[in-house]
């Protein structure tokens, strides 16, 4: 025992001397490092984002700890403009001074005898108020300056902190600072004020400020200089900063857009098309640039006013959260070598199997001949592979429009996509039929399908179009002055689309279109229209007028589903036979055949 506690004693009492003879541990225990400074703004790092505004309030703070140096005295703020330039001000947060052993015995002295009291002059007044240094309450200050009315900062200060102003000492200061830190001409420090502001802590966020109003937008410099004992520098760290002023550059919203129908619509299916879209608000003066992650990876970037603002991606095929960021710039950051953060928005999706999406005609997909659920493709879902079956569109980009939490086609005056040729084939002795079937959500007037049919003796074109909160269905031949027309109210589900059909039936000698809207789920009522002559070739089915190719674009619909169905035996005739035989359902008389695919 005595062998193991002999060398301890001895090494204490080699260090009670060194211990007591320097007096405060903090003078003795001196880190040497080098300090790392960032600042936070609306709770991101200058490293997160670094556009600033001029209502933007930069909250800096020492990224090391720094708890118990004694070397660090203070924290100096600068700003410099692209061209460096030092602008604005100068902002000092400064501990207190802590006084030496010999102020402190002049202090007691000053203070009095033992008893601690005030020395009280011949003229019966005390010494502090003679000298007018009594101690005041502290308040709440801001400190405001605007040199020349060229800059102006509010640094918000608690009742413990104390700002004073003053302008910076003209020509103090040399070219180079220690630790290489960043020189600031003697001509800028002529218009620089500078602000110090007394903080009982530094290792903690220090008193916000406000980026220097009345100077142009661009990049600018944020200089944060560690000051130790007589206001030496011992580390600079530059942040790069993009300032907007008052302009307006943000992320107003982010959201993604679902295909397919599904109640739970916080779920998104593995490997499927989706899109995203982020609604950018900027000033006139950017040119907004976006960039899509996928967690670290980018996924899109482009000009916001090229429509990278919407952005269609495919969902991984591991399930989980994926993380998804739309990131904005002012500016291409590529050409212009900003540095510099952008803002960003972030979205959270839930990836799983068990996503419950499925199409609108999901439940009658036995009795469809072509199903085109559009889940970002126009393929024929029973046989992607068969380009022949797929939607033919008369431009080289496939235009989808995002709408009530999912998206689908958009059809437009110049934007046509055209159903397989093969569907008005007659395919059992002298008859043929077959149902177009879609949901759609209107956005403007217009032509929204377009068909033409070439009989023996006339040919027909088919439009079926919408006007306000209303469908018409017209026909009219070559052969035919006045179109028949028929023109419905538009029917309108709890989610906000319109699920139509169209029927056509070919007979010996005659033709039969007709018109039915979905109600409350089903096909009831049906308006037809009779076009005389025995088709003679295959008809042809178009979204949007095709032949309308020079208009101006006009957006008319988005198509979200679309199918195509043969039957055996004309709705009308057999809305007809339920009507003369008092049945409120006409398919029960004969019902659609399933499994049959006559493609």
């Amino acid at each position: 025992m005595c062998k193991k506690t002999f060398p301890r004693i001895i090494a204490l009492l080699f260090l009670l001397p060194l211990i007591f003879s320097c007096g405060d541990m903090d003078y003795i225990l001196s880190t040497g490092q080098t300090y790392k400074i960032n600042g936070r703004v609306d709770g991101l790092t200058l490293d997160e984002c670094g556009i600033v505004a001029d209502f933007s309030g930069i909250i800096p703070y020492f990224d090391c700890n720094i708890l118990g140096d004694p070397d660090v005295k203070g924290l100096t703020v600068l700003i410099k403009n692209n061209q460096g330039k030092e602008i604005g001000f100068r902002l000092k947060y400064a501990l207190p001074e802590k006084p030496t052993p010999a102020e402190t015995g002049a202090t007691n002295d000053a203070e009095g005898g033992e008893n601690g009291e005030t020395p009280i002059n011949d003229d019966g007044a005390n010494e502090s108020e003679q000298t007018g240094t009594q101690k005041k309450p502290e308040k709440q200050v801001t400190a405001s300056p605007s040199p020349q009315g060229t800059a102006s900062a509010s640094p918000k200060v608690s009742q413990s902190e104390s700002p004073t102003e003053k302008p910076a000492a003209e020509g103090t200061g040399s070219d180079t600072e220690n630790d290489g830190a960043p020189s600031v001409p003697d001509t800028a420090k002529e218009q620089i004020d500078e602000i110090i502001i007394n903080v009982k802590k530094l290792s903690e966020d220090l008193p916000e400020f406000s980026f220097p109003k009345g100077n142009p937008t661009g990049l600018y410099t944020l200089i944060f200089q560690v000051n130790g004992n007589n206001g030496e520098v011992l580390s600079s760290t530059e942040k790069p900063v993009f300032f907007i002023a008052d302009k307006q550059l943000r992320i107003e919203d982010l959201r993604d857009y679902l295909p397919g129908i599904s109640e739970n619509v916080h779920v998104v299916p593995p490997e499927t098309k989706i899109i995203l879209e982020a609604t950018v608000l900027s000033s006139g003066e950017f040119e907004p640039y976006i960039i899509w992650y996928n967690g670290k990876k980018i996924i899109g970037e482009g000009p916001v006013s090229n429509g990278f603002s919407r952005f269609m991606w495919q969902t991984p095929k591991q399930v989980g959260f994926q993380s998804i960021r739309a990131e904005i710039f002012p500016f291409d950051p590529n050409k212009q070598g900003f540095g510099v953060r952008g803002i960003s928005r972030n979205l959270s999706l839930p990836v799983s199997l068990k996503h419950g999406r499925t199409g609108y005609f999901d439940g009658i997909s036995k009795t469809l001949g072509n199903w085109y659920q559009l889940w970002g493709d126009v393929h024929d879902t029973f046989d992607t592979s068969l380009k022949e079956k797929d939607l033919v569109h008369n431009n080289e980009t496939i235009n989808w429009l995002p709408y009530l939490g999912t998206y689908g086609l958009q059809i437009s005056t110049t934007n046509t996509y055209k159903l397989p040729d093969k569907l008005f084939t007659k395919i059992k002795f002298n008859e043929g039929s077959g149902q177009v079937l879609f949901r759609f959500i209107p956005t403007g007037n217009g032509a929204l399908l377009y068909s033409t049919l070439q009989c023996e003796e006339n040919s027909w074109d088919i439009i079926l179009s919408l006007e306000g909160n209303e469908i018409s269905l017209g026909a009219s031949g070559e052969n035919q002055i006045i179109p028949d027309t028929i023109t419905l109210p538009l029917i309108y589900d709890k989610n906000g689309f319109v699920t139509a059909a169209l029927d056509f039936q070919f007979f010996d000698d005659s033709n039969v279109i007709a018109l039915s809207l979905e109600n409350e789920g089903d096909f009831d009522k049906w308006y037809s229209i009779q076009l005389d002559g025995e088709v003679t070739g295959n008809g042809s089915v178009s979204f949007g007028n095709a032949g309308d190719d020079n208009a101006v674009t006009k957006n008319i619909a988005i198509v979200t589903e679309t199918a195509f169905r043969y039957v055996d035996v004309s709705p009308v005739k057999l809305q007809k036979e339920a009507e003369e035989a008092g049945i409120d359902d006409p398919l029960a008389l004969n019902p659609v055949n399933e499994n049959e695919n006559y493609l």
